[in-house]
């Protein structure tokens, strides 16, 4: 069943009121909840299978250049997502890291390539406490 914006956003700060904060972001970006749900993909709460590092750069054959995650959808607030899929980390100060086995509610984006992702300047975080549960 599909929430409303209004009980889906009162549902999200209410989770995010006690989930740690991932980035710090310097850029002035801090969109609303609203505002992040209205624009992304999918809005769900999920949980990590696996973490792949990627080396994506042949001159750096050691650098890790991004994370693979593997994650499976617990349950979808808004949009569209599979219900399992892979979600890419860049490994630069905008990385969004999430431990295997962790849950999160994300704000699922989709790069020019397809491949989902999170903005770590938004509302997507680690689901803490009772609410991971």
């Amino acid at each position: 069943m599909m929430l409303t914006l209004h009980r889906f956003t009162a549902m999200a700060l209410a989770i995010a009121w006690v989930a740690p904060v991932h980035a710090l972001c310097l850029d002035g970006r801090a969109p609303t909840h609203a505002r992040e749900a209205a624009t992304a993909t999918g809005v769900l709460l999920v949980r990590v299978l696996s973490a792949t590092p990627l080396h994506e750069d042949a001159d750096d054959p050691d650098g890790i250049s991004a994370i693979r995650y593997r994650v499976a959808r617990l349950r979808l607030l808004g949009g569209r997502a599979p219900a399992t899929f892979d979600l890419t980390s860049e490994n630069t100060s905008a990385r969004f890291p999430m431990e295997v086995g962790g849950r999160y509610l994300l704000y699922l984006q989709r790069d020019r390539a397809g491949r989902y992702y999170v903005d770590a300047c938004g509302n997507s975080r680690p689901l803490v406490g009772k609410h991971a549960a």
